[in-house]
């Protein structure tokens, strides 16, 4: 037991798994203590601020860690700490003067926008968070995730106390913003202090280390973005057709989906490594016994844990957001449907990376994306509701189950009975329970 808490990976994905629940239980309290209509509001405000963070780290983040390593040598390192803090500034500047044109753009063109004032809190949020960003990827890289625990818990919690303050009438729920950008800041600045974010080798930060940083995150800026899309796409379409209050419904279910989501995606970022080991060292026909049999093993693993999670909707939605969110029961159903599918999309995704196809995984994020915009917009153009968004969403991961697919038979070819046979195969070996179902 003891040897597994100190395993990497465990280490990485409880990070995660627990800054998602303290992110749940916060989005819980703000359920209750706010009314719908804001909760609404917040949670469109955080889906723009989640996409554009999501860019950043695919322009910045990946190519931190890809730079990082390249040289063993602390000089180089250091220099590549210092050229991710200079293009982190000019990516922060950019888009504070995007925001500053497209403010200025709507007050001559007397364009009318309920949310004008999310293009000056957004480019803030963005550089109160650059901090602990930066020290968060480079306690990764050196695989201290213990620390990257305390980082990401530590902003919970100063968001947490903040929504208490709320809830005793010292700050009011107008003030959440202020909150938001505390919870980042008030982390940064003990981070900063104790030297994890780097900061203090900005002057070592070279010309040529960020144009390589800036050229090899250019492209998978494109896929971070297509990936945050699926994500808020939904949100972003819910407000102007159905207001605020839907866009709070439907976060519900997707915010307590995010507690397992998370550390399903843990689960799955671990087969990258023996994936990419099989296929260099004994080929695509390794490769696809692998991954067939991981996708069936992971659609098998979810079915039970899933089940009861579906048959208790009512009571989960009703103690996590309170009984006036009983809409939000059907959503959530459909979004169960849709956790199922995550193993087939991610790894078939995950095969033609490691197959050196990233370009075809990049076609498909982007049918996806189109999918689920058109689709919505076919919804909600005819009337439709919350639910038909959400059924708008499995029919996005069926697309990009299918397009992978087609993809990969060009390489290794699929057989959906061979994924359900060998993943229920799989599931009895680690069970203990293939002596008993198979004699051989």
């Amino acid at each position: 037991m003891r040897n597994f808490f100190k395993d990497k990976n465990t280490q990485s994905t409880a990070s995660s798994v627990v800054s998602a629940c303290l992110g749940m239980l916060n989005f819980a309290l703000l359920a209750r203590f706010i009314n719908t209509e804001l909760l609404g509001e917040w949670i469109f405000f955080i889906a723009l601020l989640g996409l554009l963070e999501m860019a950043r780290t695919g322009l910045l983040g990946n190519a931190f860690q890809k730079l990082y390593f390249d040289k063993t040598s602390e000089s180089h390192k250091r220099a590549v700490i210092g050229s991710t803090w200079k293009l982190a500034a000019l990516t922060n500047a950019v888009v504070l003067i995007a925001s500053f044109l497209l403010y200025l753009l709507f007050s001559i063109l007397d364009i009318s926008f309920a949310y004008t004032h999310f293009l000056w809190w957004i480019p803030a949020a963005m550089i109160g968070s650059q901090a602990t960003n930066i020290g968060v990827w480079i306690m990764s890289a050196r695989e201290k995730y213990i620390s990257v625990l305390w980082i990401m818990c530590s902003i919970q919690v100063v968001f947490m106390i903040g929504i208490y303050l709320i809830t005793i009438n010292v700050l009011d729920s107008n003030d959440l913003i202020y909150i938001l950008i505390a919870s980042q800041i008030i982390p940064g600045l003990i981070i900063t202090s104790l030297g994890y974010n780097g900061i203090s080798n900005w002057k070592k930060g070279r010309k040529k280390d960020v144009s390589v940083l800036f050229n090899f995150g250019k492209y998978t800026f494109g896929t971070s973005l297509g990936t945050s899309l699926l994500k808020s796409s939904d949100t972003f379409l819910l407000m102007p057709f159905l207001g605020p209050a839907a866009v709070a419904i439907y976060g519900v279910p997707e915010k307590v989906l995010r507690v397992i989501e998370v550390p399903l995606q843990g689960f799955i970022a671990a087969y990258f490594p023996p994936m990419a080991q099989v296929n260099q060292q004994e080929g695509a026909a390794a490769l696809r016994d692998l991954l067939l049999r991981s996708m069936g093993y992971l659609f098998w693993l979810l079915i039970c844990p899933l089940g009861l999670v579906w048959f208790f909707t009512p009571e989960l939605i009703a103690l996590i957001a309170g009984s006036e969110f009983s809409e939000s029961q059907e959503v959530f159903k459909i979004f169960i449907l849709y956790i199922i599918l995550i193993p087939f999309d991610r790894l078939n995704g995950m095969a033609l990376d490691i197959l050196n196809q990233p370009k075809f995984n990049l076609r498909k994020v982007t049918i996806m994306v189109l999918v689920n915009i058109l689709g919505d917009l076919l919804v909600l153009t005819n009337g439709g509701g919350i639910t038909g968004v959400a059924y708008v969403s499995i029919a996005t991961y069926f697309s990009g189950i299918l397009v992978g697919f087609w993809y990969l038979n060009d390489f290794i070819p699929i057989n959906l009975k061979d994924i359900f046979k060998l993943g229920w195969i799989q599931l009895m070996k680690k069970s203990g329970l293939s002596n008993i179902f198979y004699s051989t």
